[in-house]
């Protein structure tokens, strides 16, 4: 470095047009990768408005406009933004003009991510790719701030990373971003010093800025590719530990509040994938779906199941605090990638396969969940699959605990096939306890405790239902006749509230004292006494069979039509039973709400379908999509390449590209001083660094020196030594002609240099694989 005082030295070039094409570059990386996550049916427009964002923002960046003027356009440019791309398929609502469509476009970009209507989505995605642009932008050519201009398109990144439906999908558009996110922190920082040099009146020495660009984008490959290569430190989900459970949860309506024993004001009864024991709830009955099924009877319609036990309340397997099996995969239509071997525990021997085909009025799930008759195993949409697999890379799934439809499914129909246990209750008795590796794995016998120490009344109450009892079906079956005893337990919508101190889980409380609950309240505890003597056991969140207005039609008429509303939302059990796998039970007693019977055992009621098998032998649905449907090609396992493949592929297309574009650089310089600055590239290989005490001449007869000597002979080997040598010494002498000749350079005289350099970059990877061989040795 040096004051400027003279020729020699200048100051780096002005990186504000580079810094632009960074931002455009890194927003066009995050937008990829938001568009690869498969969040419902994104367009490509919302790229273009993200684009237009920084645009906008650039110009009010060089205009030198003031912040809070800055502030004040920024609304406007938006809606000037977005407007375009979206009026098109806007829904026309309300009573029309300007105010209004303002309001429209001003609610669609607040919440549109947070629902399932297509335009709102659109209109929130393209808003959040603006603000995100915008605000890189302004960020990066105004206030040279590089790592806070980068910041929305970190998070941006993480949040698809973690939750995008099609995560696999998203990897290597994220680390194409984040290593531009990592050069445009770098270009950020070398404008600042530009402008911090240039006020000081400090020049640098020619190839400073390259020297300083290429080591930032050195540093954010390395970075990029060391995150993708290195194993995890853990596979646990600590998610649980950082965000209390709380919020609208409960299969039989809202009424959770965060803390305390999850009470709240009055909810309504409603499907949750959750199951937390709430408040007093009402009926509101919403239609949701209509269906018919492949046997004579109503069918119990299971969407999610519930396999951790955690303070009183069950929670989806992904909610896990010690959970590293949880996966999902993606599947087009057609049987449900899953392991279906018996010896693996997954699945179950003497399984009867169920079909219904659904016709849904209200997506009630919020996220397109599917409802299936029993252990899901095939759909006619493409989905989202959902479940704990086998610990070992592809490993298939041995549980689907729910399966989201890809597009959305409100207003479509569809079917779904399932497979129902067909063992006799003499069969489960006599079923062994030698539990596959999955289920203490996966702790499905746990019952964590707390300092209320319900799990230890839990126990000790289970202990007392079960002494007479001497295998685990006859076990399950004492617990579930005791809750349904209408003299011992009620069922009620307004369940007495534990006291607040001491604090008491509303499971506990519900055993103990109250005796009265609805459905939550009664699997919650049969669940929990399950798992206190041993016995594996989950919950399954659904809809109960629901109703068919032709009542002499039931059992007869297998076209019957069942109507299922919101009030049908309904808790269950599921018991693990060694060679029959899941075994449903129902410890909610009849009520008004629903009139729940336990459920039958041995073959389901008058099969339409072949006799129930030893193995389960289901023929997948039709795998025709419902209209409307455009899903992916379905694979075998969710994906046609294994995720090994896929990460070694994403990692080798991220060391090509930088590579691509060092050759194409290194091989194309732009006249003497680039020249040069790949020679002193080389040169620093070889161990002879240039030095501005040497001539153009004894620079290249010190590197020529250097480079590896060639064996004597005429082979190749002695071309390519006299190519390196000749190329150098050309370079040389026409430097000091183009420099110091009299009347400055000939015409052509660059072209020649950078001829010259070409043929020795042509001969530079032999060069240094020599000197690679060279160093080797040496050591």
């Amino acid at each position: 470095m040096a004051t400027l005082t003279g020729g020699g030295v200048r100051p780096l070039t002005a990186r504000s047009s580079t810094a632009t094409a960074l931002v455009m570059a890194l927003l066009t990386a995050t937008g990829w990768a938001l568009l690869s996550g498969g969040w419902q049916e994104s367009s490509a427009s919302a790229l273009l408005v993200g684009l237009a964002g920084v645009i906008e923002a650039v110009i009010l960046a060089r205009g030198r406009v003031s912040r809070s003027v800055a502030l004040l356009i920024a609304p406007v440019l938006l809606f000037a933004s977005v407007l375009p791309a979206s009026i098109g398929t806007r829904p026309e609502t309300g009573p029309g003009g300007i105010p209004h469509l303002i309001g429209q476009y001003a609610t669609a970009a607040a919440t549109g991510l947070l629902g399932n209507a297509q335009w709102e989505f659109q209109v929130s995605l393209s808003a959040l790719l603006w603000v995100v642009g915008a605000w890189t932008a302004w960020f990066a050519v105004r206030e040279r701030r590089g790592a806070l201009a980068s910041g929305p398109c970190w998070a941006v990144l993480a949040v698809t990373v973690i939750n995008a439906p099609t995560a696999d999908q998203v990897g290597l558009p994220a680390a194409v971003a984040a290593v531009l996110a990592i050069l445009l922190i770098a270009a950020v920082y070398l404008d600042g010093l530009n402008d911090s040099w240039q006020d000081r009146r400090v020049g640098v020495l020619p190839g400073t800025d390259g020297r300083f660009a290429g080591a930032a984008a050195g540093a954010g490959v390395l970075v990029v590719v060391i995150a993708l290569l290195m194993p995890p430190l853990t596979s646990t989900d600590i998610s649980g530990r950082l965000f209390a459970v709380g919020g609208n949860h409960g299969g039989k309506g809202s009424g959770i509040s965060p803390g305390g024993s999850g009470l709240g004001p009055p909810g309504t009864v409603r499907f949750s994938p959750s199951t937390i024991p709430g408040g007093p709830l009402t009926l509101a009955n919403t239609p949701v779906l209509n269906y018919t099924s492949s046997i004579s009877t109503g069918l119990y319609l299971r969407m999610a199941t519930d396999g951790v036990f955690d303070g009183g309340n069950w929670l989806p397997d992904e909610s896990a605090l010690n959970n590293g099996d949880f996966s999902q995969q993606v599947t087009g239509p057609g049987r449900i990638p899953r392991d279906r071997s018996v010896a693996d525990g997954g699945v179950g021997a003497l399984q009867q396969p169920v079909s219904v085909t659904v016709t849904l009025s209200k997506d009630t799930s919020g996220d397109n969940t599917l409802p299936f008759p029993g252990e899901p195993d095939a759909s006619t949409v493409a989905a989202r699959v959902n479940g704990l697999q086998q610990p070992i890379v592809g490993g298939a799934l041995l549980t689907v605990d729910s399966a989201t439809a890809v597009q959305p499914i409100a207003g479509s129909s569809f079917t779904t096939t399932a497979t129902q246990p067909a063992a006799s209750a003499d069969q489960l008795r006599a079923a062994s306890r030698n539990y596959p590796s999955f289920i203490d794995r996966d702790q499905f016998t746990t019952l964590a405790d707390d300092p209320t120490h319900g799990g230890a009344v839990i126990t000790a109450l289970a202990r007392q239902w079960t002494r007479n009892t001497s295998n685990p079906y006859d076990a399950a079956t004492a617990i579930e006749a005791q809750l349904r005893d209408p003299r011992l337990f009620n069922y009620t919508l307004d369940p007495p509230q534990p006291p607040s101190s001491p604090s008491v889980w509303p499971v506990t409380y519900f055993l103990t004292t109250s005796h009265r609950g609805y459905c939550q309240y009664f699997a919650t505890a049969m669940g929990a006494m399950l798992r206190a003597l041993g016995i594996p056991a989950r919950l399954v969140n659904g809809y109960g069979p629901g109703t068919s207005p032709n009542s002499a039609a039931r059992g007869v008429d297998q076209e019957a039509i069942y109507q299922v509303g919101s009030n049908d939302a309904h808790t269950w059990v599921e018991a693990y039973f060694p060679g029959y796998g899941w075994i449903p039970f129902e410890p909610t007693p009849p009520s008004n709400a629903g009139d729940y019977k336990p459920f039958s055992r041995g073959s389901v009621s008058a099969p339409a379908g072949p006799a129930p098998t030893r193995a389960p032998s289901v023929s997948p649905a039709p795998s025709v999509p419902a209209p409307g449907h455009s899903p992916p090609p379905s694979t075998s396992n969710g994906s046609s390449v294994p995720m090994v493949v896929r990460t070694a592929a994403a990692a080798l297309a991220l060391l090509l590209v930088p590579l691509m574009v060092f050759s194409a650089w290194f091989l194309r310089p732009r006249g003497l001083r680039g020249v040069w600055r790949r020679v002193g590239l080389v040169g620093s290989l070889a161990g002879v660094p240039r030095s501005p005490a040497l001539t153009f001449d004894e620079y290249a007869s010190r590197l020529s020196a250097a480079l590896p000597r060639e064996r004597a002979g005429t082979g190749p080997g002695r071309s390519r030594g006299a190519d390196w040598r000749s190329a150098l010494a050309d370079i040389a002498a026409g430097s000091d002609r183009a420099l110091y000749g009299r009347g400055g350079p000939a015409p052509g005289e660059s072209a020649r240099i950078v001829a010259a350099w070409r043929r020795l970059a042509r001969v530079a990877p032999h060069v240094g694989w020599r000197l690679l061989r060279r160093h080797t040795i040496s050591r």
